[in-house]
């Protein structure tokens, strides 16, 4: 919907993949380059971006900025990811605890330090540890679904995503997993702190919110 939706706002006409017959990778670059040059959007389901993810010809060597399906999210926090060079950058609410929400499970964050006023002028923030648990104190902030990958990241992802399937448990590892894995590996995951500024559409409260979003 999201992309159904920026099509209209742009004025442009989005590209199509035929899936009678299941979804073949490799016409997705097809499709992307029909969109022109540019920053371009697509929609996948879990199991077509794993697949993405595990294709190298899928990729055009861009930055690519994975956000979950059922989020909205103003357009500077986008910007502020694909705006940093770091190979890896998610972006953090630090208002969790003050959106007026029940406690619930949701995709909590423990970074190397908390928000501060700060923040504006000294992102280097880096996560430690993602985790999909009911909030604790211990948590910075709630991952709001927005990841952002260099052409670098995107490869550190294919590989990890590749070697999971072949073990056979890639279909029970969430998106904190490979957040995880990176940090684990080295590869320094950026957070870049928001303070609201986006709806997680999952209830009919949620959807009455996003139309005035």
């Amino acid at each position: 919907m999201q992309v159904l939706v920026r099509c209209v706002l742009a004025g442009t006409v989005p590209a199509e993949l035929d899936l009678s017959g299941g979804f073949d990778v490799s016409e997705l670059p097809r499709a992307i380059a029909q969109l022109g040059s540019g920053r371009r959007y697509t929609a996948l389901v879990a199991n077509q971006l794993a697949k993405a993810l595990a294709d190298p010809a899928a990729s055009d060597g861009a930055d690519t900025l994975v956000a979950f399906g059922d989020i909205l999210f103003r357009g500077f926090i986008a910007t502020l990811l694909l705006r940093d060079p770091a190979d890896i950058v998610i972006a953090v609410d630090s208002r969790f605890r003050e959106d007026g929400r029940a406690p619930h499970a949701s995709d909590y964050v423990r970074a190397s330090r908390p928000p501060s006023p700060r923040d504006f002028l000294d992102d280097d923030v880096r996560l430690e540890h993602a985790e999909v648990a009911e909030p604790r104190d211990e948590f910075h902030g709630e991952w709001i679904g927005l990841l952002k990958l260099s052409a670098a990241g995107l490869g550190w992802a294919r590989d990890y995503v590749v070697a999971r399937r072949a073990a056979g448990d890639l279909a029970r590892l969430q998106m904190t997993d490979l957040l995880n894995h990176f940090v684990a590996t080295g590869r320094g995951v950026r957070i870049h702190y928001v303070q609201g500024h986006w709806i997680d559409v999952d209830s009919l409260v949620d959807l009455n919110l996003a139309q005035r979003f």
